[in-house]
């Protein structure tokens, strides 16, 4: 997806030591981003041994092309009972772009808890590069959507490590990358027909008060809360905020992207916890 480190200076072959123009054609300022050309094909594989059913997003302005992509595919996953984080499909639906939304292609495997992003742009020319903070190829005209600072897939990178899920990028098959993510399976819960069920001897989850539910809950709305998030929302005071976020945390619910940062991000256990723990609780099982 993000043509890394791809400008004027190092568009060579590696082999023939010769400039590549359609490359070029993919930096150049003045391409128009705002119209998308490409539709969008969201594949759902309710089982691996059929064929998939297909989605289709029509091509259409940017802004209105990306949300409904990442609303669309988000609203499956929990459909099929998987757990990823908004944020995470919002980056990596974002990073599209660098491939000039050129024939995006999402699967969505094991009951939303393998998904698979492709495209056919111009790929990414350093694999280990583009996970890294700050490295970006994000052009001006680019920058009216995304943010367009090199923290897409390092963002994507760090969650999933610290929730134990992977994030996978390699090379599609003629041009293009292909970026598969899997989500985190918690200890205690297994999968019964692709779906989480709680096994006998589940951990012992520290039972939240009502209003660390609520900040959870808004966590997994807004993708990602701060003090002031919990103030507006919730009523919370700033200060009681901070506590709240900090105690959060340290029960392993939600997780800040990095040291000082005031927002967190719900984590895995987070979204586990609201989907089967208090799910269970409320229903008396």
């Amino acid at each position: 997806m993000k043509n890394y480190f791809q400008d004027s200076n190092n568009l060579v072959d590696k082999k023939s030591n010769t400039l590549h123009e359609e490359d070029l054609d993919h930096i150049d300022n003045d391409i128009d981003y705002s119209i998308v050309k490409y539709p969008c094909r969201i594949a759902v594989y309710d089982d691996l041994l059929s064929t998939p059913r297909v989605i289709i997003i029509e091509a259409k302005e940017t802004a209105a092309y990306l949300d409904e992509i990442e609303i669309q595919t988000y609203k499956i996953i929990e459909e099929q009972g998987g757990s990823f984080s908004f944020m995470v499909i919002r980056e990596l639906v974002e990073n599209f772009i660098h491939a000039s939304f050129i024939e995006p292609t999402i699967s969505i495997m094991e009951k939303g808890n393998k998904i698979r992003f492709t495209d056919q742009g111009p790929g990414i020319v350093d694999i280990s590069l583009a996970q890294k903070v700050g490295i970006t190829s994000a052009t001006e005209p680019m920058k009216k959507y995304i943010r367009g600072v090199g923290s897409g897939l390092p963002i994507v990178k760090q969650y999933l490590e610290q929730t134990g899920g992977t994030l996978y990028i390699e090379n599609n098959i003629k041009r293009g990358t292909v970026i598969t993510i899997t989500a985190f399976e918690a200890p205690g819960f297994g999968t019964v027909n692709g779906r989480h069920e709680v096994e006998d001897n589940e951990p012992k989850y520290p039972v939240l008060t009502s209003k660390e539910i609520q900040i959870l809950e808004l966590s997994a709305d807004l993708s990602s809360v701060g003090p002031t998030d919990l103030n507006s929302y919730l009523d919370i005071p700033v200060s009681t905020a901070y506590r709240q976020l900090k105690s959060l945390e340290d029960k392993g619910y939600l997780l800040a992207q990095k040291d000082g940062d005031k927002k967190r991000t719900i984590t895995q256990q987070g979204i586990i916890y609201l989907k089967e723990v208090h799910r269970k609780n409320l229903n008396g099982k």
